[in-house]
């Protein structure tokens, strides 16, 4: 039987590192079935830098809705089709009883959930980070699980909390960041790269989209005292909200050196891609700023606050990256020799990289052609 694949698709449309995993999965889904992805409310331009093809657009087959088109799909071609629904990765946090009861992976959603489940849809998500959660959240996580063929997590701290708490159908695999490939050839001339440069990308906040200028000012006072002096520094963001702390950052780093220059523009995927590919090496708080550099084999260094940037962390740490991660709590002097240190033995290093993401490119191929065989 012939596979029909039902994608729902970032509701977050304004964070590349979005569109960026969203492209992965559906590079790798279309090797398996026939896509429809659900464009109903999303922008032209995400759905193309997703790599959406018209024809598997939701509205070039129908006017109905996502879930209603699914289920008459289901009845009509139930000889003809396997049917599965993928939901879109990225990361999942809930507190409140509202939310376990009416959001999204609340009790009500799961009951309906099931319903396609029993009628022989299968379920699966790929590549997503969990909690913290509630207790009233957690339930209602155990039993939205309930429900998957496939939960597949990124990380150990989010796979160890599924299985703490009994989740169903839950396995580990690498973010989908690991097998992104920049296929097209970078826009910027042999001149414009002959002065090499440092990227930098920050949040300003734990979490949410409201910038905090208090935030962020340990952040600036530790580049202030670990990036060198004579390089250029090129301040992006792509974040719709993050441009804030980069005029910020640009601002506070500009009255110290003449070489600090802001692309004050959200970066698309491509962009992103080429300027990261290019940079001597990357400093973030963003994960997807980091692995977009990373799976180029670009150095990307997150300076965290421990506490804050779990998702990185625990990345990092499952790539056995620790030696990568700077702490803006502890004394800069430590973080310029890892830097250094790690930037002296570039082309080991490099070549311990290329194994990871190999690794990581691998096990997500395979994680995702076994769920359908």
């Amino acid at each position: 039987m012939k596979n029909k694949i039902f994608f729902l698709p970032a509701s977050q449309i304004d964070n590349t590192g979005d569109v960026l995993i969203n492209k992965v999965l559906l590079d790798e889904l279309r090797k398996h079935g026939e896509l429809i992805i659900n464009d109903q409310g999303k922008p032209d331009w995400f759905l193309e830098e997703i790599g959406g093809k018209e024809s598997e657009k939701l509205s070039f087959h129908t006017n109905s809705k996502f879930y209603d088109h699914l289920r008459a799909q289901m009845k009509e071609l139930k000889n003809e089709y396997r049917f599965f629904l993928v939901i879109h990765p990225g990361h999942t946090s809930r507190k409140g009883y509202r939310s376990a009861l009416y959001g999204d992976h609340g009790l009500l959603f799961t009951r309906f959930l099931r319903k396609l489940k029993n009628g022989d849809c299968q379920i699966l998500r790929f590549g997503f980070s969990i909690g913290p959660f509630d207790w009233y959240n957690t339930i209602a996580e155990f039993f939205y699980t309930t429900a998957y063929k496939m939960y597949a997590v990124r990380d150990t701290e989010s796979f160890s909390l599924g299985k703490k708490f009994r989740f169903r159908n839950i396995k580990q695999m690498p973010d989908l960041a690991w097998s992104y490939k920049n296929l097209s050839n970078s826009n910027i001339s042999i001149e414009a790269i002959e002065e090499s440069y440092i990227v930098l990308s920050f949040r300003s906040n734990k979490f949410g989209t409201k910038h905090d200028s208090d935030y962020l000012k340990p952040i600036i006072e530790h580049l202030k005292k670990i990036l060198p002096v004579n390089k250029k520094i090129k301040i992006v963001y792509q974040v719709k909200f993050d441009r804030e702390p980069a005029l910020e950052i640009h601002k506070e780093l500009s009255k110290t050196s003449n070489n600090i220059e802001l692309i004050d523009e959200k970066l698309d995927l491509q962009t992103a891609s080429n300027l990261y590919k290019d940079a001597d090496y990357i400093i973030s708080n963003r994960l997807h700023v980091l692995l977009l550099g990373m799976v180029q084999q670009t150095l990307a260094f997150p300076l965290i606050i421990p506490g804050d940037n779990a998702k990185i962390i625990n990345i990092y740490r499952d790539n056995s990256l620790n030696h990568y991660l700077l702490s803006s709590l502890d004394d800069s002097s430590e973080n310029v020799i890892k830097i250094n240190k790690i930037i002296s033995d570039e082309n080991t290093c490099k070549v311990e990289l290329k194994k990871t993401i190999d690794k990581n490119d691998k096990a997500i191929v395979d994680i995702i052609s076994n769920t359908f065989l």
